[in-house]
């Protein structure tokens, strides 16, 4: 089936997504460092894939398969533009598939694309994203566009080696979004359920027979690419997550714009695609009763509703019908979600001054490189857009000076610590709970020339025994400590 021509609609739609796009993405690109929770660390894993030379006796590179794949686009930019613009184009890459995806499948959905596939820059400032997951946000774009190419060949086009190569080659890109998309499109090609029916049977043995390679890639993963699930199992945490962290933080337009979605729907302005209603409610469904531990996936409370929510963007529509309900509740939706906006947009401009001043105060020093840097910080210290310690900044000092700062997402494949460092991965973080500070028991303190405390603004560098400050700002200290004794 061939797609008419984009009408006047469609042209001024596209024009009003492009000056969006630009509006969205640009106060993510006007510092350095793309302002993410977790983009320093894989910034850093990236620097060390680059140039494993530089971090010699430090981290070792050993390729290995992952389901995670499109990890791999962000060392490759770095390679050709240096890694903090590398960063901001792989953002950029991340947040255009995923727009692309939706206008794809809106076409292809209701024929013409729909003015509610403007809602997808609502649910990209999502917590998936502001936690620095932009693998993630990259593979559900992939996602996106192939169950468009899906929807385009028809059914009778379909062999098993296009069906299974779709579903293998997202699960590559990314397991749990992979997964996600193949339950989306199995349950849309065999919904209604047709028991008695011989062609329904052949259907479904067909597409299961495709996502047989899905669990043999698995296997071959090694075990440190499997990030250990955790329980999330009470109704009540689920909600709170739906309600909340999956969207931003816990300010209070963060906690409307998911009803206020809702009430969308209540009211009749938007309805949703009826052959892919099942599949919605499938991922609600596994979301919230699928113990988390049996799935293994980080996080994973939060990325099934992100996906959930970018793919509505693109399988509703408008449906005004001249009620005054109707543009109350619309008007009430797009305050919630621009003031969410704008105050998000605020606390990630904090976040990237904070980023610079912390590698600007980092290139002014002199630190001794191959040695290992601790990392606490303050419990519920309100910074940047999570709401919680600027923690994972420290791995700018890998980047920036070659130090050891052994976080879990740093010394992920195919990066490893050496033999002489692997004793401290992912033990490195400790917290100051109000005048009491609390480094972490497992480890030794004399394992760390180079202990790092981010603080509030208003509180001054704690002094302790056998150790000098090196570097003091506003809102860190750096201590170097005399009690270090390197292993040998």
């Amino acid at each position: 089936m061939t797609l008419p021509s984009f009408t006047r609609t469609e042209k001024w739609l596209l024009a009003v997504h492009a000056i969006l796009f630009v509006l969205f993405a640009t106060p993510f690109l006007l510092h350095q460092v793309v302002p993410l929770g977790d983009f320093p660390n894989h910034l850093a894993r990236a620097a060390i894939v680059n140039d494993p030379a530089a971090y010699d006796g430090i981290y070792i590179v050993k390729y290995q398969f992952t389901p995670y794949l499109a990890e791999y686009l962000l060392p490759l930019l770095g390679s050709i533009f240096g890694i903090y613009t590398a960063g901001k184009l792989y953002f950029l890459i991340g947040i255009l598939s995923v727009v692309t995806g939706v206008i794809l499948i809106s076409r292809r959905v209701f024929g013409e694309i729909n003015a509610a596939t403007l809602l997808v820059y609502v649910f990209l400032l999502n917590y998936a994203t502001l936690l620095g997951l932009i693998n993630f946000t990259l593979a559900v774009g992939i996602a996106l566009i192939s169950i468009y190419l899906w929807l385009t060949y028809p059914q009778k086009t379909r062999n098993w080696f296009f069906v299974a190569g779709i579903f293998s080659f997202n699960f590559m890109m990314h397991a749990l979004a992979g997964a996600v998309m193949a339950g989306v499109l199995a349950t849309y090609e065999t919904w209604p359920p047709r028991f008695k029916s011989r062609a329904w049977w052949q259907r479904s043995l067909f597409l299961g027979s495709a996502m047989l390679p899905l669990p043999l890639l698995l296997a071959f993963a090694p075990r440190e690419a499997m990030q250990p699930g955790t329980e999330f199992g009470s109704l009540l945490e689920h909600l709170h997550a739906a309600f909340s962290e999956i969207l931003f933080a816990h300010t209070l337009p963060d906690m409307l714009i998911l009803p206020a979605f809702i009430a969308l729907y209540a009211a009749g302005i938007l309805k949703l695609a009826k052959p892919f209603r099942p599949a919605v409610l499938l991922l609600l469904c596994v979301n919230f009763l699928v113990p988390i531990q049996l799935l293994g996936i980080f996080l994973i409370q939060i990325r099934i509703p992100v996906f959930i929510f970018l793919l509505l963007a693109a399988i509703s529509r408008f449906s005004f019908e001249k009620k005054t309900s109707q543009e109350f509740a619309l008007i009430i939706f797009l305050l919630i979600a621009g003031y969410r906006h704008y105050e998000g947009m605020q606390k990630l401009q904090q976040c990237s001054t904070h980023y610079e001043q912390f590698i600007t105060a980092l290139r002014q020093t002199d630190l001794e490189g191959d040695t290992p840097v601790m990392t606490f910080g303050q419990k519920n210290y309100p910074f940047c857009s999570l709401q919680q310690s600027f923690i994972h900044a420290n791995t700018l000092m890998t980047i920036e000076k070659k130090l050891f700062v052994p976080t879990l997402f740093t010394t992920m494949p195919p990066v490893k610590p050496t033999a002489s460092f692997s004793h401290l991965r992912g033990g490195e973080l400790g917290y100051r709970d109000e005048n009491e500070l609390l480094f972490n028991p497992s480890q030794d303190i004399s394992d760390f020339r180079y202990i790092l405390w981010f603080h509030p603004e208003t509180d001054a560098p704690i002094r302790f025994d056998s150790m000098d400050v090196v570097i003091q700002e506003p809102f860190f200290t750096l201590y170097l400590n005399h009690r270090y004794r390197p292993r040998s």
